[in-house]
């Protein structure tokens, strides 16, 4: 019953750009702002429907990730251990998919009411930030889910050290989730400390910091297992 209701949340989270853009769209004039600078002045303006583009992406990502869930979910082995196996797979890649989808649809909420707020004078709406926030906290739930995640071939920290055995990627899982959790959390709070013309650049330090922490801690985890 739980598998079924994550894996409907994630087809109706799949579809919920486009219909979130449609919605939207009814309400913005036919030439809006379409592209910004670094410093996030307007640099262009189109038509109001290329945000479809987006939101297509957005839905067509999500209905790939639902795809993928499925087909590997009717993988039937002869062996129970691989059935299992393909089950637990799918059930982590549509985890993954309902976290990415969340993203995308704050994102392009983002993106609307960006647009929201100048057609209205309303001034300038934080977008990079909330896109920040979105992102750490993906990075949040994605750290929980390899913390708990058994050895699988969709999910995790996908390394040398961590193949070794069984024991090793638990421990490299544990230990790098942990680390991914930490600092995610930390950079949510620089996030809503630093004014929006640094979110660019702690947008890609983020990520950086996130992927590097969770690498260096799960690699001397597992160094201190083997000692």
């Amino acid at each position: 019953m739980k598998n079924k209701m994550g894996r409907l949340m994630l087809l109706l989270l799949s579809i919920a750009p486009f219909v979130l853009t449609a919605m939207a769209l009814k309400y913005f004039p036919e030439k809006i702002p379409t592209h910004y600078d670094f410093s996030g002045n307007i640099d262009a303006f189109g038509s109001k429907n290329s945000q479809y583009v987006l939101a297509a992406v957005f839905s067509i990502s999500g209905l790939v990730m639902f795809i993928i869930s499925e087909c590997v979910r009717k993988i039937h082995n002869k062996e129970e251990e691989d059935t299992v196996k393909a089950q637990n797979n799918a059930n982590i890649i549509n985890k993954i998919g309902i976290g990415l989808m969340i993203l995308f649809i704050v994102m392009q909420g983002s993106e609307l009411l960006n647009v929201y707020y100048y057609i209205n004078n309303k001034g300038d709406f934080p977008d990079l930030k909330i896109t920040n926030i979105a992102l750490m906290s993906l990075m949040v739930y994605a750290g929980n889910v390899i913390a708990k995640s058994k050895m699988n071939s969709a999910l995790g920290i996908r390394t040398s050290w961590s193949f070794k055995s069984e024991k090793a990627w638990s421990v490299s899982q544990r230990s790098g989730g942990k680390a991914m959790i930490i600092t995610s959390i930390l950079m949510i709070i620089a996030a809503l400390i630093l004014p929006e013309a640094y979110q660019i650049i702690l947008l890609f330090s983020g990520v950086i910091l996130v992927t590097g922490s969770s690498l260096i801690v799960s690699y001397r985890a597992v160094k201190k297992m083997d000692d």
